[in-house]
């Protein structure tokens, strides 16, 4: 989940998605509607706060 969430961002970023892709994709709950997912490399958790 969290590596579509990021890609998807980065496509939007980059303007290859339009800025409402996120939120569509958590309405519809259709994985179609999001992006390419990120690298698992691309992704580290660096600090927990409580």
């Amino acid at each position: 989940m969290e590596r579509l969430i990021v890609g998807t961002l980065i496509q939007v970023g980059l303007g290859q998605l339009p800025m409402n892709t996120i939120e569509k994709a958590f309405k519809s709950k259709d994985m179609n509607d999001v992006g390419h997912k990120a690298s698992a490399e691309a992704l580290c958790l660096l600090n927990v706060e409580y």
